[in-house]
């Protein structure tokens, strides 16, 4: 009898925690439910509050319709404050010329995450796909579409997993089958020369990226997806995110940071904790929008 009561008693707690964690939509067409939990950043635990995230980063195609939608309703300045800075792909290191004209423009990039773009271009974004869920779902169940915050961002990408380095289990940056997990330079034997009896390391863009399947970009949707679904959380582009304060674990500054690392950064710099400062839109930096329900 004891252990029939248990059982049910356990049975109801478990059901109630899993009503708790029902997202009261079942499903957004392109994003992954989130669900709530604790997350330590600076120290601090952090509470996140369940939300939905883009499985992917946004893409030339998605921000493309955007855009489009900007110019039939008319909005010429909000237009021209999204439009992408093409010509940042040109850069003293790299000869990317090619890409100004082609990469967010030609079809053959549709599917790669949208780059060059400024914070406010992000958000003006985030502001037109909420106005278009709350068409679709209703006022009074969408709350927000906004950037993530950095600690929102980096529960999201461990995929519920504590102390994760990468957004995959494991601190290691290939399979079982040796191939690489993400989009990263990475800097191996290929990249290593011999010049008067001294080793010198080659920045060149095929030895960078031979082993990992992508000489800049990928595709939004490259390599597995990590725990809950969500894909190229570490490498491929840096993700806008706003930065909480320092010591508060509520409260978010103005300051805009990108963290994940990206096809550039190093394997070590593709951690899910990885920052590095945004001042200007750039060929490394995308993002991906979060959505709150009331």
């Amino acid at each position: 009898m004891k252990s029939t009561l248990l059982l049910f008693f356990t049975c109801i707690f478990c059901l109630t925690l899993s009503a708790k964690e029902s997202p009261k939509i079942k499903k957004i067409e392109d994003f992954i439910f989130i669900p709530s939990g604790t997350f330590e950043t600076d120290s601090v635990i952090v509470s996140i509050m369940s939300f939905w995230m883009s499985e992917s980063e946004v893409t030339n195609n998605q921000y493309r319709l955007f855009l489009t939608d900007l110019k039939t309703q008319n909005r010429t300045k909000d237009f021209l404050k999204a439009l992408p800075d093409t010509n940042a792909w040109q850069m003293k290191q790299f000869y990317l010329d090619p890409m100004v004209t082609l990469y967010f423009n030609h079809p053959a990039f549709g599917n790669y995450p949208v780059v060059n773009i400024s914070s406010e271009g992000a958000n003006l974004y985030c502001k037109w796909l909420e106005e278009k869920l709350k068409i679709e779902f209703g006022e009074g169940v969408i709350k927000s579409v906004r950037l993530p915050n950095n600690a929102e961002w980096t529960y999201a990408a461990s995929g519920g997993l504590r102390r994760t380095v990468y957004s995959w289990s494991g601190p290691y940056l290939r399979d079982e089958k040796g191939c690489f997990l993400a989009n990263f330079k990475s800097i191996g034997d290929e990249n290593i020369t011999t010049v008067d009896s001294l080793p010198q390391l080659i920045n060149n863009l095929v030895a960078e990226h031979m082993l990992d399947g992508a000489e800049l970009t990928a595709p939004s949707k490259t390599y597995l997806p990590n725990a809950f679904g969500l894909y190229n959380m570490s490498g491929n582009v840096s993700e806008l995110v706003v930065k909480l304060q320092q010591g508060d674990a509520q409260r978010a500054s103005q300051q805009i940071v990108a963290i994940g690392g990206n096809w550039n950064s190093t394997g070590y710099d593709i951690r899910v904790t990885s920052e590095i400062p945004f001042e200007k839109a750039n060929p490394f930096v995308g993002f991906r929008p979060i959505i709150s329900v009331q």
